[in-house]
């Protein structure tokens, strides 16, 4: 006697911890790209600061920031921040030497091809970051570290560069 056919057969059953370990791999996968993004190389800083001397109205300009001459990063950036603190009342803007440094100088044109605001500017090898400060009162001020907000190719981070500065503003 024949026995009569099964109309299920043989099945096979995915396992649902596939769709889950997927997901798993791809969140992994977002979280490394993420920490990649905000996580450039740190820039130099340094804690010695630079002294500089000026009468009132008189800017001065401090290269705070000079990148070794082998650097390979092209830094965008987006915008600067920089503080002081000090009986003299100061105006700081931050600047982008192109083609060439500056220590301290009353005269930065002789050191530099251009000279450009650092927010929306380009730092890239044979540049410097330049500190003008300009007193507005006879006393002394001390410049903070410029923090950058920038990008570097794929990353992009906010980080303090450079080193402070020491500002003595003279009377005329």
């Amino acid at each position: 006697m024949a026995e009569p056919s099964r109309a299920g057969g043989l099945q096979v059953r995915r396992s649902r911890s596939w769709p889950i370990l997927w997901v798993l791999v791809v969140v992994a996968l977002v979280g490394v790209g993420a920490w990649f993004a905000t996580h450039p190389q740190p820039l130099e800083t340094s804690d010695e600061a630079l002294a500089a001397t000026t009468p009132v109205a008189v800017p001065v300009y401090l290269g705070v920031f000079t990148p070794p001459r082998d650097w390979d990063r092209d830094l965008h950036i987006s915008s600067v921040e920089t503080q002081s603190a000090g009986d003299a009342a100061v105006t700081i803007e931050t600047l982008v030497c192109h083609g060439g440094a500056v220590h301290v100088t009353s005269a930065p044109d002789a050191f530099c091809t251009d000279l450009d605001a650092a927010s929306g500017g380009e730092l890239g090898a044979g540049d410097s970051l330049v500190v003008q400060v300009t007193g507005q009162t006879p006393g002394t001020a001390t410049i903070d570290r410029v923090r950058l907000s920038y990008r570097d190719g794929l990353q992009w981070a906010t980080q303090e560069v450079g080193r402070p500065a020491v500002v003595t503003v003279l009377s005329r």
